[in-house]
């Protein structure tokens, strides 16, 4: 009986608990690229966040990983949002710019999903952009949770 009792407490313990962790769920929607120099690829990732807690994400820090086809993981720097609007402005082969950029100490508000985007330079040429075997978007939130986005292909 004790046995059941305590079984009954542990489940309704997380049961209410089961939105108190911070986490984002999403998916990658679109990529599009720009090649700068033989060995620099210019991203411009559109993506959409679900979160899934009773608390604001707040954004700390985004990281863009991609996987090569011959198995290395490169690692993107983000162009800040000025600069990203920049790019859309004068390279129009990129098309319109659809999202509004993700910045740092930008919140996700409670049980929203929203579309944002990014814009990185990965050190690959745009034929190895092509190849690859997916992206990984990394975002951190202020108080430490960490949510992970892996490109679909």
């Amino acid at each position: 009986m004790g046995v059941a009792v305590i079984g009954i407490a542990v489940v309704v313990i997380l049961w209410g608990n089961r939105s108190s962790h911070l986490e984002l769920q999403g998916k990658i929607l679109k990529v599009r690229t720009l090649s700068l120099e033989p060995n620099a690829t210019i991203l411009a990732i559109d993506f959409r966040v679900t979160n899934t807690a009773k608390y604001p994400y707040m954004i700390r820090d985004a990281e863009v990983r991609m996987d090569t086809a011959d198995g290395k993981t490169l690692d993107a720097a983000t162009i800040a949002r000025g600069d990203t609007d920049r790019l859309f402005e004068y390279y129009k082969i990129l098309g319109p710019k659809y999202n509004q950029t993700l910045i740092q100490r930008d919140e996700i508000p409670p049980h929203k999903t929203e579309d944002r985007m990014l814009a990185v330079r990965i050190p690959a040429s745009p034929e190895d952009v092509d190849k690859r075997k997916g992206l990984h978007l990394k975002l951190d939130e202020a108080d430490g949770a960490v949510s992970e986005i892996a490109e679909q292909r």
